[in-house]
């Protein structure tokens, strides 16, 4: 479906109204981890549209106006709810939420890419969260991605060398776990320079 040429974009005008919102929302992670990079992003996305063509319209999200609206219409705080608060405010039909309301960039996930050395290793640590063989896993791993590329997500790949887990984890002071392994890729996610994205 195309995009239309007019198009809303949800805006918090302060970083105190980003604060609110992302301490009462449902999906947080999707506002940013600071007003600063949601505002990065929302500028970028909107100059991006802007020279595609179309016309970008703001509409600001008041926190207050905003809850009172999701509690009349008993929705969770969620993108969908900022989407269908802010067609409201333009006028739109809330049935037009996918064609008239600008996100932002997909949500980017993670994902541990191993070398079969690699996987040896850590699956000898009997962490429980490997397959049977590596050929298993590799299967497994894209089955993975193949679903959160079907959701929309942007799925990085993270290359694991477990040398360098084991010392996050002891600089972390932390066990080599499941729960470790997932939040060492999740710091990696946050490293640029060491993302290489999912064809």
């Amino acid at each position: 479906m195309m995009m239309p040429k007019d198009l809303v974009i949800p805006w918090f005008s302060s970083p105190r109204d980003w604060r609110r919102v992302r301490g009462a929302a449902t999906d947080a992670r999707q506002l940013g981890e600071s007003y600063a990079h949601w505002l990065t992003r929302f500028t970028a996305l909107e100059a991006d549209l802007t020279a595609k063509g179309h016309e970008v319209k703001r509409v600001p999200i008041e926190p207050d106006e905003f809850f009172a609206f999701c509690s009349t219409q008993r929705v969770p705080l969620d993108e969908l709810a900022r989407h269908r608060f802010v067609l409201a405010k333009a006028g739109l039909s809330p049935n037009e939420t996918d064609r008239y309301v600008a996100s932002g960039p997909p949500r980017r996930v993670g994902v541990g890419w191993l070398r079969e050395d690699q996987w040896e290793r850590l699956r000898a640590l009997d962490l429980g969260m490997f397959d049977e063989s590596y050929e298993e896993w590799l299967d497994a791993v894209m089955s993975e991605w193949t679903k959160l590329a079907a959701s929309r997500a942007e799925v990085v790949r993270i290359d694991v060398d477990l040398d360098k887990v084991i010392q996050w984890c002891e600089a972390e002071s932390r066990a080599v776990d499941v729960d470790a392994f997932r939040d060492y890729i999740k710091d990696r996610l946050r490293t640029v320079d060491d993302q290489v994205p999912c064809a």
